[in-house]
This record gives C-alpha cells, sequence and structure tokens, in this order.
C-alpha cells in the first residue's frame, strides 16, 4: 500500500480519511476532535474535515 500524500488528499475528508492519513484509529481521530483539536462540521450527521483543518493539525507547533 503506497502511502497518502498531502497534496493528493480531497478538499473535504471523512473520519476515516483522516485516520487512514496519521496512520491512527478512527476513535482517536474522533477523540480530537471531540477536544476541538481538529476543527470540522457536521453534515447530515457525517463529520467533516476541512483538508485545512488537517493541514493545522499537523502543522501546529504544541510544544512550549
Amino acid at each position: 500500500m503506497q502511502p497518502i500524500r498531502f497534496k493528493d488528499l480531497p478538499d473535504v475528508l471523512y473520519v476515516s480519511d483522516v485516520a487512514r492519513f496519521l496512520r491512527l484509529s478512527e476513535r482517536a481521530v474522533r477523540h480530537y476532535i471531540d477536544i476541538g483539536v481538529i476543527r470540522h462540521r457536521k453534515l447530515g450527521g457525517r463529520i467533516i474535515i476541512p483538508k485545512s483543518a488537517l493541514e493545522a493539525f499537523v502543522t501546529e507547533d504544541t510544544t512550549e
């Protein structure tokens, strides 16, 4: 299985897409969403994550 490149991701992602890209479980991604670390929207009962929110999550400096 080839790695997923960020530039190849669609502009809007689902939890499963983000989990696959980050190599995390869907449960872990939902946890980050629940605590407000990953921005999201709900659309018709589904959680959608803008590509920009994923980029912010992976590039944000959380060290102090």
